[in-house]
């Protein structure tokens, strides 16, 4: 069959043993497909039609004369066991048969229909099973919309075939119990983000997609092996109205997607005459699995409060991550659950809070995450350096400059990296307050924070950090905690078993009091300049059992 496997499949049936001789067999490979009483193949078959079969195979044309009769059997998700179906010729000597499904069947909307056609000899002689698959009673969904649709319980299950656009104004609501399928890697308008994946994509309207904590909504694919990169997600894309636009994600569970929900190239309202008319993007009690890279993704998503919460994401994959500046007012992250984090961090802000505040709509604006749990996989090289990244950006000196905090508290973080908090720089009036935090086992750091103006770090521990090194080791840059250009304390805090320092001040000030430093390579070490001097107060510490120095 193959002169060389690399080129393809080369098809010897039929050869002919000598110039214009006769062909060594007859024989041709049949197919099978599920069609309507025409002979065309049908997707979808709508409650109440009828199932037909059609076999196309020359070579059970064994008498030129008589119209024959072959068997395949039809089996359903609902019914198994299935029936054996008798196709009789089209006619005298077409090699086409075609017969219909009995009522006896038993089929739910949704099954998915398989036919199989033993073929006795194929193009070599040999015997081969051909199959086929449609489905029984799904909603089909695929093009362009400029009236707002509604996907309801009872037109479940959805089948997308292609991506799906919301134009315009056009509202997009999923109903409780829900489901929608996804044919794996495929898209039949080959267009948006992912030319070879299916979307929805949802413009100006609202984007309500609600569950409930029982009866929820489901995203997922055809594929019985379900893996990420199977369809690509939603996409709020190019939303050029300001008016509120409402974009909820509750009780859902994703599977198989690429990017389960894209913000891209988009802004809320921005300058509004109060708090309350500010969107809100809203992402609570989800479950992600089986998925790609990212469960939420914003780029060039700005001017949003952010609420993700009480979500659940198995697979590795980004709970959050911004790609350019975030410009948000505001963003609570909190009771999450992310596992086999690998390589990418649970968390990513860029750019968290806004670069001016509108109209004075707030005095503070706060990214919080807190009670999240955190976990990466155990091959320590392949875990992520960081969990939590949160970076500021420059803001405006005059009219609209406001408070900025960051709040990391009561997570627990195993495996899965440090967190990371970057003021952007020491004018920029960013409050940092880090409380309560587990931290083990981090392949570096399990804390770095850099220019806050003022804040607290209270009552963490961090423990195991560097275990991507396994020794001991004494450059003068690593450590366990990282504080820079800083106005900060360190309070009551535990920073045990650092390969490297457990704990280093570079130009910062602020209380080192009652904390315990155990078992590092080195305990504390503070570093400035004649220029950036040291201001902290030591006292109270414990600092013993380490490697070299306290």
């Amino acid at each position: 069959q193959y002169d060389d496997a690399s080129l393809g499949f080369v098809n010897y049936g039929n050869y002919l043993s000598e110039s214009g001789g006769q062909p060594s067999t007859t024989n041709v490979t049949g197919s099978v497909l599920l069609t309507d009483a025409s002979g065309t193949e049908q997707l979808n078959f709508t409650s109440g039609s009828t199932i037909y079969v059609q076999v196309t195979d020359g070579d059970r044309n064994a008498d030129e004369n008589t119209q024959e009769t072959i068997t395949a059997t039809v089996v359903s998700e609902t019914d198994t066991d299935g029936e054996t179906v008798t196709l009789t010729e089209t006619g005298v000597s077409t090699g086409v048969f075609l017969g219909s499904v009995s009522s006896g069947l038993s089929l739910t909307s949704g099954d998915l229909v398989t036919v199989t056609y033993v073929d006795p000899t194929d193009d070599f002689g040999n015997e081969v099973t051909l199959t086929d698959n449609a489905y029984y009673n799904v909603t089909l969904m695929s093009g362009e919309f400029t009236e707002s649709q509604t996907w309801t319980a009872a037109s479940s299950p959805y089948l997308v075939t292609g991506d799906v656009d919301l134009l315009g104004d056009a509202d997009l609501t999923i109903e409780p119990g829900v489901e929608v399928r996804f044919i794996s890697v495929y898209d039949d308008r080959s267009s948006g983000a992912d030319v070879n994946r299916t979307e929805i994509r949802v413009q100006n309207g609202d984007l309500i997609v609600v569950g409930t904590e029982t009866d929820s909504i489901i995203f997922t694919t055809t594929d019985p092996e379900v893996v990420g990169g199977q369809w690509y997600g939603f996409l709020r894309d190019n939303t050029s109205s300001y008016d509120f636009q409402q974009t909820q994600f509750k009780y859902c569970r994703f599977e198989g997607f690429q990017t389960a929900i894209r913000m891209s190239n988009t802004d809320g309202a921005y300058s509004v005459a109060n708090e309350s008319e500010l969107h809100t993007i809203y992402v609570e009690n989800c479950t992600f699995q089986n998925g790609g890279a990212y469960c939420v993704y914003a780029a060039n998503a700005q001017y949003y409060k952010w609420v993700i919460k009480n979500n659940i994401s198995h697979g590795g994959g980004s709970l959050i991550s911004s790609e350019n500046y975030l410009n948000s007012y505001g963003i609570l992250i909190e009771g999450n659950v992310a596992n086999d984090l690998a390589g990418y961090q649970a968390v990513y802000l860029s750019g968290a809070l806004a670069y001016y505040m509108y109209n004075d709509l707030m005095d503070t604006a706060k990214v919080v995450v807190k009670n999240n749990t955190f976990t990466g996989i155990t091959d320590v090289d392949s875990r992520p350096s960081q969990s939590i990244y949160i970076q500021s950006r420059n803001m405006d000196t005059g009219e609209g400059a406001y408070q900025r905090m960051f709040q990391v508290s009561d997570n627990v973080i195993h495996r899965a990296g440090s967190i990371y908090l970057n003021g952007y720089s020491s004018g920029e009036n960013v409050i940092m307050n880090v409380s309560g935090n587990e931290v083990y086992d981090s392949k570096e750091r399990a804390l770095e924070l850099h220019s806050a103006t003022t804040g607290k770090i209270s009552g963490n521990t961090f423990r195991g950090m560097y275990k991507q090194s396994q020794n001991y080791g004494n450059d003068d840059w690593s450590s366990g905690v990282h504080v820079e250009s800083s106005n900060i304390d360190l309070v009551s805090n535990v920073v045990d078993s650092s390969f490297r320092c457990g704990v280093k001040f570079i130009t910062s000030s602020g209380r080192i009091d009652s904390n315990t430093f155990t078992n590092n390579a080195f305990g504390l070490q503070l570093e400035g300049s004649f220029t950036n001097s040291i201001l902290s107060q030591v006292r109270h510490n414990n600092i013993t059992n380490n490697k070299w120095y306290g």
